[in-house]
């Protein structure tokens, strides 16, 4: 607070004053009540800050009552604890020893159970009754499970010992009974009669199968392995390695032994055997993969010779085929398997809902028997193992999977066969047909692609039909070969290209040759988009892990590259055949023609090509294809036309005037091109030829326009020839202006001061565009551009140098003067403005500043 500057603001003048003492009386007043205020304050404070340490005195002494409660709390809280811990004791002893009681009564039982079932157990596999062992086998194994933890115990493990001789003893003599039942089922027509001379009286195998499922799963499947293995023995006899029928001739003499098979353990043993244990199918799986090694050999030491029979081993794959199909249905794996896998399921949804109450029985110690579902086990480990899946895989496609890797005979007689078809129809006479591939059609094209394709589909038909494996895609590889081929013949079909003047090449077509040119264009695109549905075709019949490495891309562009090339001899064989027209032009004298007549002859000559020609294109060419030769043909013609026009010494005015005429013709037959020939008034939509696209009509018309613009020129007077130039022809060249004036007749001289003057043109725009710039920007700074001109009577000399300007809008006026100067002077300084307008692209327009 500054005091003097408040007073200043108070009492600014000596009048102000006047007011001082009432002033003075006021600031009193309120510095006294002032005073009031803070004493009444300062005794209020005093008075609550009194208050507030006795409230706080009281909230200490209502905390410290609070703790002695709950230290009470606490206390009477662990006297009651203890005094419930003392009255529970007692039960708690009570409960410990009702729970080993039980527990103790519990294994007892159990014991007594499982002695008294090994005792029956042991009796009952003295005297063979099977049936009984096995059930009461699942028993004892179930109460030895809750023993094991016991086994230290002696008792415990002389029950153990006793129940493992058990098993080994019932194991050997299984073991032994199937196997004199399977040595001995080959020389005895009736196995009642093997049955009856059974040791210890058994009247049926069924029972020893019940013990085998409840010996478990590896006792199982070791007893019939070693059935399958005695079984087979005969077979390893008459068809193994350098036995009687090791052949591939005989190959349908083992589909019908193992038949013979089948059916004897069929009649024997299908009441005796499980269905569960699948022995047909087992019986099956261990034959085919004998046969498989057989097959491999026998194939391989054929190789090794180079000794194969292509047909007889086509014979035996597909006998192997049929043989796998019959297993197939025979025991309709898929079906099976997808029965399991459902079964399966519906196993886990019950055990599910069983869980629950079997593990609070274990946990409880009061789980006494479940009894045991052989079938369900069985099923579930076939299942785990993935046994119907392996079964599956090696049925179908495990023998004749074999042959695969020993087909090459049989790759070598389809290519002989496609080669032999390449071969007759390039010696007979191709026909044409409607080529449809499904997508659209493509007018005629020759019967031999139609008839490629239908070959070498029936060709994937028939190896598809044996294997789609390796040799499939050895195959496909003989397929592109034959396409190859086949475009490599067509291409001979085509007119040769004739040397021409220079670097040019010709094409000569005799006449009618148009028409099969055509139809080798159709056929080429016919072929172009048969081939990817080919190939899709293979890759989707083919093994989906070789599919990737079928590849038709070059086959497609072979086609269109031949498509291509036919399109071009074509579009040079008509171009060759208007020629002597063109010379005709040519040998014109249009410096010397004083009259203007009607249509010129040479039009006539082109007309009539035309005429003859392009319906007999029309009718055989593709629609596509027939557009894209009309855009070619129309843009060589009339650029024929107009160089002829560019190869004149001279053209007179009544020539120019001519030639416009014949423009005007060539436009009218040009646009007609598309239609020539065809009856454009027939109603009938199918014989009328379409009109001509909006395209092609652009097309003719811009072409036309320009040789108009030409002509015009060539006609136009002298003295107007710049401007006009300049407005008909804005892109244009001096060499451009040059040649019309060349065909106008204009003197050197006269060429070259209007070429001046174009330069200049040239030069003065540039010259503006740049001084425009430099305005309106607001000057460069302390540097610019311009020109500097000197000159004198006896010389011209033009310089470009760089000066120092002052501002933009010298700069500016600079360079205009020097514009207006050298309009003023060009017809002067021509020499000068000559080597300016050569090296326009190069100048740097400079300015100076004068005093």
């Amino acid at each position: 607070f500054d005091a003097v500057q408040y007073i200043n603001q108070r009492f600014p003048t000596e009048t102000s004053l006047e007011d001082l003492d009432s002033f003075i009386t006021g600031i009193g007043a309120q510095i006294s009540q002032l005073d009031e205020e803070i004493s009444k304050a300062v005794q209020t404070q005093s008075v609550v800050g009194k208050q507030a340490s006795k409230d706080i005195c009281e909230a200490q002494h209502s905390i410290t009552e609070l703790f002695e409660k709950i230290r009470d709390i606490k206390l009477k809280a662990s006297q009651s604890e203890k005094m419930v811990q003392e009255i529970c004791a007692d039960i708690k002893k009570l409960d410990y020893a009702k729970t080993h009681l039980q527990t103790s009564i519990t294994s007892l039982n159990r014991l007594q159970m499982l002695i008294h079932a090994v005792d029956q157990l042991e009796l009952l596999a003295k005297d063979y009754q099977y049936r009984e062992v096995a059930n009461l086998f699942d028993a004892v194994k179930q109460f030895m499970f809750h023993f094991e933890k016991y086994s230290h115990i002696p008792v415990v493990a002389d029950i153990q010992k006793r129940v493992e001789t058990i098993r080994s003893d019932l194991t050997i003599h299984v073991r032994k009974t199937f196997r004199e039942i399977a040595q001995a089922v080959e020389s005895v027509a009736d196995a009642e009669v093997i049955l009856s001379d059974l040791p210890g009286g058994m009247r049926t195998l069924s029972d020893s199968c019940l013990v085998v499922d409840a010996l478990g799963t590896k006792v199982r499947k070791n007893l019939l392995e070693e059935f399958v293995q005695t079984q087979l023995l005969a077979y390893e006899n008459l068809f193994g390695q350098g036995r009687q029928y090791f052949s591939l001739d005989t190959t349908d003499r083992r589909w019908a032994w193992f038949k013979r098979l089948l059916k004897h353990i069929d009649a024997k043993f299908s009441a005796i055997f499980p269905p569960h244990w699948r022995l047909p199918l087992r019986l099956c799986l261990e034959f085919v993969e004998r046969t498989k090694i057989h097959l491999a050999q026998m194939l391989m030491d054929l190789e090794s010779k180079d000794i194969t029979d292509v047909h007889a081993l086509l014979k035996a794959l597909q006998s192997s085929l049929r043989f796998e199909q019959e297993l197939d249905e025979k025991f309709n794996l898929l079906h099976e398997l997808k029965q399991s896998k459902e079964a399966e399921a519906t196993a886990q949804k019950l055990v599910a809902q069983e869980s629950e109450t079997q593990q609070r029985l274990k946990r409880d110690d009061k789980l006494m028997y479940i009894p045991t579902d052989h079938h369900a086990i069985n099923k579930e480990d076939e299942t785990e193992s993935g046994f119907l899946n392996l079964a599956h895989s090696a049925i179908c496609g495990g023998i004749s999977g074999v042959f695969d890797k020993f087909l090459g005979p049989y790759v070598l007689l389809e290519r002989q066969n496609l080669e032999e078809m390449l071969h007759k129809l390039a010696q007979e006479e191709d026909t044409t047909s409607e080529g449809d591939s499904g997508g659209g059609a493509y007018g005629n094209v020759y019967g031999s692609s139609t008839s490629m394709f239908v070959f070498i589909k029936n060709s994937i038909k028939r190896c598809t039909g044996l294997t789609t494996g390796q040799t499939f895609l050895s195959l496909s590889k003989e397929f592109k070969t034959c396409m190859q081929q086949y475009v490599e013949m067509l291409r001979g079909r085509c007119p040769p290209a004739v040397p021409g003047s220079g670097q040019q090449v010709t094409y000569k077509l005799p006449p009618g040759a148009e028409i099969g040119v055509s139809f080798l264009i159709n056929t080429s695109e016919y072929c172009a988009e048969v081939v990817p549905q080919l190939e899709l075709m293979v890759q989707q019949k083919m093994n989906p892990n070789l599919a990737g490495k079928v590849d038709f891309n070059t086959e497609v562009e072979a086609f269109m590259d031949l498509a291509a090339y036919c399109l071009k001899a074509l579009l040079g064989g008509v171009m060759d055949r208007l020629d002597p027209a063109f010379r005709t032009m040519q040998s014109i004298n249009w410096g010397g023609n004083t009259h203007v007549g009607e249509e010129s002859s040479y039009l006539h000559a082109c007309n009539a090509v035309l005429i003859e020609t392009m319906p007999k294109i029309r009718s055989s060419l593709s629609t596509s294809y027939f557009n894209n030769l009309c855009n070619k043909l129309a843009t060589e013609i009339l650029q024929r036309y107009l160089d002829v026009i560019w190869k004149q010494k001279r053209i007179t005015d009544e020539s120019t005037q001519q030639l416009l005429l014949d423009t005007y013709n060539i436009k009218a037959l040009m646009l007609q091109l598309p239609l020539l020939g065809g009856d454009v008034n027939n109603s009938n939509s199918s014989s009328k030829p379409p009109p001509a696209s909006p395209l092609y009509t652009k097309l003719v018309n811009t072409k036309v326009s320009h040789i108009e613009m030409v002509l015009k020129l060539i006609s136009t007077p002298e003295e107007m020839l710049l401007e006009r130039f300049k407005i008909m022809w804005p892109d244009g060249q001096p060499s451009d202006l040059q040649q019309i004036m060349s065909l106008k007749g204009t003197k050197r001289n006269d060429q070259q001061v209007i070429l001046e003057m174009l330069g200049l043109s040239a030069a003065t725009k540039l010259l503006n565009k740049t001084a425009t710039t430099i305005f309106t920007g607001g000057g460069l700074g302390s540097s610019s551009s311009g020109v500097s001109s000197s000159t004198s009577n006896s010389g011209n000399s033009s310089g470009v140098s760089n000066a120092t300007s002052g501002g933009a809008n010298s700069t500016y006026n600079a360079a205009a003067s020097a514009a207006a100067l050298a309009s003023s002077h060009m017809k002067t300084f021509t020499q000068d403005i000559s080597s300016t307008a050569r090296n326009i692209g190069n100048l740097k327009w400079t300015s100076t500043t004068k005093s």
